[in-house]
This record gives structure tokens, sequence and C-alpha cells, in this order.
């Protein structure tokens, strides 16, 4: 079952197909990832290798990445008060889950 069905209401509802879209790109990178959803949305393989954080108007997705340079797209984890990550990412639309988010999601992934 997807966790997007919990973000359906309100605000928060405009964000449901970016989710969507992030967890479909998750999911193919293997059949051994589950959702954490207890007190925060994280995808985990054998550890953590991605936190969601789901606004009305965007998405913070944080991951591992070992010796990666923050720039662009991609910031650092220090700055935005993130305790398990290293890099983080923010997602406002569908098409911003692209080739480069699902590489960052690819290579924490592969280091969990």
């Amino acid at each position: 079952m997807s966790i997007a069905i919990v973000i359906v209401i309100g605000n928060y509802a405009k964000m449901r197909p970016v989710f969507e879209r992030l967890e479909t790109e998750a999911r193919k990178l293997g059949a051994d990832i589950t959702i954490y959803t207890k007190y925060y949305i994280a995808f985990q393989r054998n550890y953590i290798f991605a936190v969601v954080n789901v606004y009305t108007n965007k998405i913070e997705v944080g991951v591992i990445l070992e010796g990666g340079q923050a720039g662009g797209r991609l910031l650092d984890g220090s700055d935005g008060g993130w305790s398990r990550v290293t890099h983080y990412f923010v997602l406002n639309y569908e098409k911003g889950v692209d080739e480069q988010a699902t590489s960052w999601l690819k290579t924490s992934y592969d280091s969990s």
C-alpha cells in the first residue's frame, strides 16, 4: 500500500503526484525497499537511505552521499538541520523527479 494515500486532503494533496512519482522511482531501485512512516517518511533498505519531508508546496528529500559536493539542486544537509542525511534536494513538481534526482536516490540506496 502506498503512503501517498495519506497525502490526499487539504493543502498537502497537491504534493501527492510528486510523492507518488518519487515513491515509484525509489521502488524501482530494489525489491527490498520498505517505507517507514511512524514519525516521518523514510525509504529504507538495510538502513534508511532517504528521508522525505512533505510540505504544502514542496517535498524535501534527504539522502546520504559520501563525499558528494553540494551545488545546484543538491543542498548541504547540515544547512537544513538534517541529522541522518548529508544532502537534500527539493521537489516542487513531478518533473523534478528526473534522472539527476533518481541518481542521488540510487547512490544513497547503494550505500545503505
